[in-house]
């Protein structure tokens, strides 16, 4: 007998005047196991040949209705959380399929049915057994927990020519894959199921591989294009990394090899990790290195110091991470030349020191010229103040009083002036509440003074 294939199965199977049944004579029940035996050959043969599952579901499907006259078939597999089937393949009637699609409002391929209590779907997987019901309602019931879409069970049975409908599981050994669904116009009977549970369990087989295959080439695909990724940032990387394993130094970018002076990976490679520090680092590498080994704590960033290929010795901060890699775990060094940081913050501490000094040199001239200012300023203001104690001419004792006062204001200003030095060098700002007719009343003193300079003992009242 010729080889099965989806583009002749019509045609190979149009000169059967009865679809099989299980009631029908020896040959018949030969004939249908012979060309299941076909289609899972053929089924077999697609999987090694690369073909995807899709192509595999749809050959189940039509070379079942070619092989049984079903009047549609399903093929549903197990969602990753065993909650769902999902229909990854349906053949039947086309007017048929397009009512019911209308009717229900979703397309059936891609259809998530729950595993609901009470389900024919549910039955089947739980009991890994086939399941012959005529109750074409309740296979439509099976697909739904919405008690909305229940109500259209009866319309969607009618829908279709089906008058016994079967479910059959798709078995990988003792694991259930999938389900096989399928509605006929005819009578199913025992014998029906169990050819087809026999098929069932041969291509669940096929099914798993064929999902394992798939998965594992996805994860390939992932994984080459994660290391492709990987490998585009390692090589374009301004920054320094290099991978290592223990004190075994396997790879290194260009921006590190730039960094300390190297032609080559190749000459980089023959120097020993650690005989890339300068002596001072040593013990902190080794230190860090141990930690690692032991699982202790690390800091996130560490510096350290290296000696370049012609002696100069760089100032670095590394950070590292471990990384796996073709299966392999490394630990990824990312490293930064920070030595121009490194000058540039010696810099400025030198400059916050003499800032720091010059600071407290003014500090020291501040207090001296304070001491210096006050000394006379305060001795004029007794003097008046005695003066005025004694003195009986009013327009000398007004003058008096004008001396004093004007003492005590340069008194205050000289404070004033030695805060507020302190203040720009360390200190808050603090504000005091003012009356501002005593500050007024110190102004008009001021002018008077002035006054009085330019015009002698004459006065004018205050």
């Amino acid at each position: 007998m010729g080889g099965f294939s989806l583009e002749n199965s019509d045609a190979a199977y149009k000169s059967s005047e009865k679809p099989l049944k299980s009631q029908g004579t020896e040959t018949s029940l030969t004939r249908g196991v012979e060309e299941l035996l076909l289609l899972l050959q053929h089924i077999n043969n697609l999987i090694n040949c690369g073909s995807d599952l899709e192509g595999v579901f749809k050959t189940i499907t039509k070379g079942l209705r070619a092989i049984f006259h079903y009047d549609s078939v399903a093929i549903q597999i197990l969602s990753d959380d065993k909650k769902h089937l999902i229909v990854k393949d349906y053949s039947a009637d086309s007017k048929a399929a397009a009512a019911l699609e209308k009717l229900t409002g979703f397309k059936v391929k891609g259809y998530k049915a729950p595993l609901a209590e009470g389900s024919l779907l549910k039955e089947v997987v739980e009991t890994k057994k086939a399941v012959i019901t005529e109750d074409i309602s309740w296979i439509f019931r099976s697909y739904s927990d919405d008690q909305t879409l229940w109500k259209l069970a009866p319309v969607a049975a009618r829908l279709t020519k089906a008058k016994c409908g079967m479910g059959v599981p798709l078995l990988a050994g003792e694991t259930v894959v999938g389900v096989i669904g399928c509605g006929s116009v005819l009578p199913l009977r025992d014998a029906d199921a169990r050819r087809l549970a026999n098929f069932g369990a041969q291509a669940g087989l096929a099914i798993e591989h064929q999902q394992r295959y798939e998965a594992l080439e996805k994860r390939t695909k992932e994984l080459k294009e994660s290391e492709e990724k990987y490998r585009l940032l390692f090589e374009d990387s301004i920054e320094g990394i290099a991978l290592s394993k223990g004190d075994r130094i396997f790879s290194a970018n260009k921006a590190l090899l730039d960094m300390l002076g190297y032609e080559s990976l190749e000459e980089y490679l023959k120097v020993p990790l650690l005989n890339h520090l300068a002596p001072e680092s040593l013990e902190k590498a080794k230190t860090r290195m141990k930690k690692r080994e032991t699982g202790g704590a690390l800091s996130m960033f560490e510096e350290m110091k290296v000696v370049r290929t012609d002696g100069e010795i760089i100032d670095i901060e590394l950070s590292a991470v471990e990384v796996s890699i073709g299966g392999e775990s490394y630990v990824q060094t990312t490293i930064r030349d920070i030595t121009e940081r490194k000058h540039a913050d010696e810099k400025i501490k030198k400059y916050s020191a003499r800032l720091e000094e010059s600071n407290r040199l003014k500090d020291v001239f501040i207090d001296i010229l304070r001491h210096d200012l006050l000394n006379p300023v305060s001795t004029a203001r007794n003097m008046a103040r005695l003066a005025m104690e004694s003195e009986s001419d009013p327009k000398k004792k007004r003058i008096q009083e004008i001396i004093f006062h004007s003492s005590l204001k340069m008194i205050d200003m000289i404070e004033n002036a030695s805060l507020l030095a302190t203040l720009e060098s360390d200190g808050d700002l603090q504000v005091e509440e003012r009356d501002l007719a005593i500050v007024l009343k110190w102004a008009l003193e001021d002018v008077e003074s002035l006054r009085v300079e330019r015009e002698g003992v004459r006065s004018f009242p205050v």
